[in-house]
């Protein structure tokens, strides 16, 4: 039963879908990381940069 039940059209169609799923779910990961990646870079390092200088100003260097 367990075997036709694998060659049923809709097995075959859910496992797809469930495919096509997955590779949403990567792409939207890729993406994510990517946002991270750009986040750190144009906000979080220019902070960093700008707490360096007033840490050498509020010191007198």
């Amino acid at each position: 039963m367990g075997e036709l039940a694998s060659e049923s059209q809709g097995s075959k169609d859910l496992g797809d879908v469930l495919f096509q799923m997955a590779e949403v779910h990567r792409q939207i990961q890729v993406q994510l990381e990517e946002m991270l990646k750009s986040f750190h870079n144009e906000l979080l390092t220019e902070l960093e940069k700008k707490v360096e200088l007033q840490k050498l100003v509020l010191l007198g260097k």
